[in-house]
This record gives C-alpha cells, structure tokens and sequence, in this order.
C-alpha cells in the first residue's frame, strides 16, 4: 500500500508538471492573450494635451496579421467615439482634433487582427486606459537638476517638450502675443551671459550677448519688449537694467543700480517696476527710460509684481519678510507679516488678488485685494487662504485669462496647478530640481 501510493503520487506530480510546462511557456507574440507582461493588451499608450487637440501615441507593432488600430474614446458624459486606423503602412501615432478644451476624456487602443486571407478578424484586449484634459495654456519651466528647460501640458499630465542643456537658468517670461519664451543665465558657452529666446515650438532662435550676472527677465505684453535686470555688482562690475525690442534689439541701458532683483511690467502702460535690494529702494521707469519714481522705504525689495488691473505693485521686504503694497503714485498702502521666508509673487487680473510664495514656510498665501495693513497671516484669517501641501515652494505664475496658478516645487521636484478659488487642481512629480516657471496663456 505504501508503494501504491508513492507511485500515485508520482503519476499525479508527472502530470501537473507537464501541464505546467505546456502552459507556462514563454509567449513572445504581445497580441498572446497568455503572454505574461502584456496580457494580449497594446502597450505604451499615451495621451499629450494640447490646444483643442490630443496626440496620441503607442509601442508599434510589426505583426503583420495586424490589420489595424482601434482607438475608443469615452468623454466625461460616458459617450463613446469608436475610430479604427487602418491606413497603410500603419502608425503608431494620431491627432485627435474633435476634442474641446476642458473635457476629460479616457482613451483605450485594441489591435484588429486577420491571421490568414479571409479569416475572422478578431479585436485583442483593450490597452491601459489613459486620462487627457486638453487646454490653451502651456507652462514652461526651468529644471536646474536636469539642465534643461521644458514645458508641461495644459492638464499638466505629461511633459511636452524638454530643451536640454540649458545651465544656470533661474529666470522666465514668456511673449504672451506669440508663445515665445525668454530666459536668462551666466553659462552661454563662448558667449559668455546672455539671454536666450526660445519660440513657441522651443527652438531657440535668439541670443543676446553682452551680460555679466543676467536674472530676471519680463516681457511687456504689448509689443514684446523684453526688461533685463544685469546684477554686475555680483561680480565687482557694474549693475543695470536694460530694455530691448521683440528681437533682442538694445533700446537702451540704465545703469546706477546696486542689485537690481525683480522687475514687473505694467501690462497697460510698459512701464517697469525695479526692486533694487542693494540700495533698499524701488524705482519706475517708463518705457523710454524715463524714471517716473524712486522710493525709499519698503526695506530691501527683492521681487515685486503688478496688478494688471490697477497698476499697483505688490513686492517683497526680505529685511522683515514681509509683503508690502505700494500704489501707482509710489504710496505704500499695506504690509502684511507672517511669512517665513517669502521668494515670489503673483497678481491676478481676475480678482486682484495677490499669490505669495513662502518658501521658508513651506507654503502658498493667497491675499484678498482688500487686505488691510497691518495684517497678520499666522494672526488673523479673514483676508487669506493658506495651502501648506508643499515642501520648499520657489516660483509662482499665473493665467490671467483663467486665473489658475502653478507653483513649482523644489523640495519634492514638482509642479502643482491650482485652481483660481485656491482648490488644487492637480500635482505633477518627476522633475529634479525645478527652480522657475511662466504660464502662456494660449490661444483663446
């Protein structure tokens, strides 16, 4: 009895192997609905927004029982719109241009498959669905970790396009008239500090020469002029501001400052607000040059930015940290405390409202427009809203069309879009060591 029953269960084993065996073998077909990493499923579907426009793209496959490629769309309201590609030879890619800015919607690829003349076409599981929002905006932004300038996708899923080489870029603006965007940085190679255009596709296609320690930069609505702030005295030489033409074209060069650390242009008028640290004063200048105002007070002034709506600056006091509110006729109106250690600021057209990055902090304030002086934001409540879902936030910009604002995010390597009312509409990681963005708004 005891040897039947070893011999049983040999016979039993021997079987269960052997099954094992037929059934475990490796599949290299990916269309096999047993292969064990695709399932039978297309794979690398992937969806990049764009301006009422989706491109789509996936792993190609060279099978020639492959008779085409079937994309299924669902839209927020669960209709579904079914297009097979089947035009020879076959892509891997396509443009879906019936899409509207705003809607979500959900992709899925499946393979049409003909294994002889004749036979029954048979459709193959359905790929890993993928998520798309498309939009008008795109954000660019400067990632020093990976030398590179990229930008991100309106429903800032995807990267959409990365610029690579780019060292020591801190500063950005973009051309709000043709998409084109502007940076600045010491290392242009054999020429030496210069700032660089990128256009709207990021080839770049200008350079202006002639920097010692370029950092920021703005670009005036209007006509596209470009301000840049040269912080010389940084290195012993001189420091300026000078205002060029669409094209890199110098119109002229003010000099006299000390360390000139944040510009803003008046959407409006053209003229530039300087925030000067070194000699603790801000000045205006229009846009021929003329100084309309200089103004001591506001302790050392390191980024300003302008309300498009009445003209007035808001700016930052590094010496106190704190945020201040100055009017067009140079008379501060408000100071508000409570930030840790505030590097950036944005305003909105919208509501007027002013966005403080509080890198220190770890956190993003929302000011009212009517804030009153003397506010405190750790204090009172009444006139802010705070967002601490950060680590080391470091820029801020925003879309004066639809009032949304990015952030990026050196701490965690990210970049966050947020939603005018302050709700955070989405969070994108995988960047090394972003330290600047600009919003285009887009075609509208």
């Amino acid at each position: 009895m005891i040897i039947r029953h070893f011999s049983s269960l040999f016979i039993a084993v021997l079987v269960i192997s052997v099954g094992c065996e037929k059934t475990d073998r490796d599949r290299f077909n990916p269309l096999d609905p047993l292969n064990t990493t695709t399932g039978g499923r297309p794979q690398g579907l992937q969806a990049v927004a764009g301006h009422e426009r989706v491109l789509l793209s996936w792993a190609d496959l060279a099978i020639d029982a492959v008779t085409s490629y079937r994309l299924r769309r669902q839209d927020n309201g669960g209709n579904e719109t079914i297009v097979d590609l089947a035009e020879r030879p076959l892509s891997a890619t396509f443009i879906d241009s019936t899409v509207v800015n705003g809607q979500t919607y959900t992709y899925r690829l499946s393979v049409l498959i003909q294994e002889s003349e004749g036979g029954v076409i048979q459709e193959s599981p359905a790929s890993v669905p993928v998520e798309v929002t498309p939009g008008p905006n795109i954000c660019w932004i400067a990632d020093e970790g990976l030398t590179q300038i990229l930008t991100m996708t309106s429903d800032i899923r995807a990267v959409d396009r990365q610029i690579t080489s780019i060292f020591g870029a801190k500063h950005l603006a973009v051309d709000p008239r043709n998409g084109a965007a502007w940076t600045t940085t010491q290392f242009g190679g054999a020429d030496g500090a210069v700032a660089v255009r990128f256009s709207s596709k990021g080839v770049i296609d200008r350079t202006v020469t002639g920097f010692t320690f370029p950092a920021s930069v703005v670009v005036d609505p209007r006509d596209g002029a470009i301000w840049i702030a040269d912080i010389g005295a940084t290195v012993g030489e001189e420091s300026s501001v000078s205002r060029f033409n669409q094209n890199g074209g110098l119109l002229f060069k003010i000099t006299g400052f000390s360390e000139p650390s944040g510009l803003a242009v008046n959407p409006n008028t053209g003229a530039c607000w300087v925030a000067d640290r070194g000699n603790n004063t801000l000045h205006l200048i229009g846009d021929d040059g003329t100084i309309l105002l200089n103004i001591n007070g506001p302790g050392q002034p390191t980024a300003v930015s302008v309300d498009p709506t009445t003209g007035d600056a808001w700016g930052i006091n590094v010496a106190t940290q704190q945020v201040f509110k100055i009017r067009s006729d140079g008379t501060i109106s408000l100071s508000v405390s409570g930030f840790i250690q505030p590097v950036r600021l944005a305003c909105s057209a919208l509501d007027g409202s002013c966005w403080v990055v509080d890198a220190g902090g770890g956190q993003v304030i929302r000011l009212r427009a009517s804030t009153p002086d003397g506010y405190h934001i750790g204090q009172q409540s009444d006139f802010h809203l705070s967002l601490t879902d950060f680590f080391v936030p470091v820029d801020v910009s925003i879309d004066q069309i639809s009032g949304q604002v990015w952030i990026v995010d050196r701490g965690d390597g990210s970049v966050v879009k947020i939603a005018a009312n302050g709700s955070i509409i989405r969070r994108f990681v995988g960047l090394a060591l972003p330290v600047a963005l600009t919003v285009d708004a887009g075609p509208r």
